[in-house]
C-alpha cells in the first residue's frame, strides 16, 4: 500500500474562495484494504465520493482518494501519515556458527500495521494588490493629495490613503476573495 503524489502544493482558480491539492491516490494490490488520515489543522478533506471533513482521523477505503483544501488567507506546509490496516510479513533467519546444524527460515507476521509517512500539502496565502488613479478631468493628468477611505468590509479593518504626484496611490493588499469599499474622501479639484 502507497499513496500517489504524496508531495503537493495547492492551486487555486480564479473565483474560489479556497485552494486545493490534487487527488492523493492509494495504490495497492491487495483487497480489503483500510486506511485513515488525520485532517491536519486548517485543511478541510474532500474524498472522491464528495464528502467533506472538517477535522478528526477518517477511515477510508484503498479505493477512496482524498483532496486538501484550505481558505485563500492560509500558509504553510501541512505534513501527515496514512495507517493501514495492512501487516507487513518479514522472515527470520538462523545462521549458524557450525556447519553441522541446518539453516532455518521462518516467515513471520508482523503486529504493527503499515504507515504512510510524510504526506504533505503546501499552501501559501492567496493575495491581491490594487492602487487608484485620480486624474483631472479636462487634462487627464494626475492629481496629488486626493484621499480615500478603504474598508476592508471582508475583516472591519479601515485606512486612509493619499494619492501621490501622478495621481496614483496603492491601497494595500487583500485577501482575494475579500471585499473592499473604496470612498473619496478629500476630493481635488484641478484649476
Amino acid at each position: 500500500f502507497d499513496i500517489q503524489n504524496k508531495v503537493q502544493t495547492a492551486t487555486f482558480k480564479s473565483g474560489n474562495t479556497y485552494q486545493e491539492t490534487g487527488w492523493y491516490k492509494p495504490v495497492t494490490d491487495g483487497t480489503g484494504i483500510k486506511y485513515s488520515v488525520t485532517i491536519p489543522t486548517g485543511t478541510t478533506m474532500i474524498t472522491n465520493d464528495n464528502k467533506t471533513y472538517k477535522s478528526g482521523t477518517i477511515s477510508l477505503s484503498q479505493q477512496q482518494q482524498f483532496k486538501l483544501r484550505a481558505d485563500v488567507g492560509f500558509s504553510g506546509t501541512v505534513t501527515f501519515s496514512a495507517n493501514t490496516n495492512v501487516l507487513s510479513k518479514y522472515a527470520l533467519l538462523f545462521i549458524p556458527s557450525s556447519g553441522n546444524v541446518q539453516k532455518l527460515v521462518s516467515i513471520q507476521q508482523k503486529n504493527d500495521p503499515k504507515t504512510v509517512p510524510n504526506i504533505k500539502a503546501t499552501f501559501y496565502k492567496r493575495s491581491a494588490k490594487g492602487n487608484v488613479i485620480k486624474k483631472d478631468g479636462t487634462s487627464n493628468t494626475g492629481l496629488s493629495g486626493a484621499e480615500y477611505q478603504v474598508k476592508n468590509v471582508t475583516t472591519g479593518k479601515t485606512w486612509t490613503v493619499t494619492t501621490g504626484k501622478n495621481g496614483s496611490v496603492f491601497w494595500g493588499e487583500a485577501t482575494i476573495g475579500d471585499k473592499l469599499q473604496i470612498t473619496e474622501t478629500l476630493s481635488l479639484i484641478h484649476i
